[in-house]
């Protein structure tokens, strides 16, 4: 089962551009759980979510940049739909995937091999280690 969802959720687009404000995320029904509760359901065994698309826009409070959830309004800045999303996948034994675009329309670096190359293996090491 994979799973699209993120910042361009709230704007009607299929891909984001980069220039989405944070502020419209705010996922006040979000329920994981759910997900995972219907996966299982389904007899799905493995789940992959889109950590960040091409938009740059990242669903865990990620330290390289502030386009992610930290900017949203969603739990005051402070959530994290991967980790909750690991978390209910793990709880019914389903396996996780986690998707990171290597293409990020938002970042300045995009383009420079050295520079977004060492942005993206911080970003790629940090969601492994969560």
């Amino acid at each position: 089962m994979f799973l699209h969802f993120g910042v361009n959720t709230y704007t009607d687009r299929e891909w984001g551009t980069g220039h989405e404000s944070p502020s419209i995320f705010n996922p006040i029904g979000l329920n994981t759980t759910q997900w995972a509760n219907v996966a299982e359901e389904a007899g799905i065994s493995l789940m992959i979510l889109t950590a960040k698309h091409h938009d740059g826009f990242c669903l865990w409070p990620s330290k390289y940049t502030k386009h992610s959830v930290i900017s949203s309004t969603w739990q005051n800045g402070k959530g994290d739909v991967v980790q909750e999303f690991v978390n209910a996948a793990t709880n019914k034994g389903i396996d996780v995937g986690i998707y990171l675009s290597p293409w990020d329309r938002h970042d300045s670096r995009y383009g420079d091999d050295l520079l977004y190359n060492e942005y993206y293996l911080a970003q790629l090491q940090e969601l492994l280690k969560k």
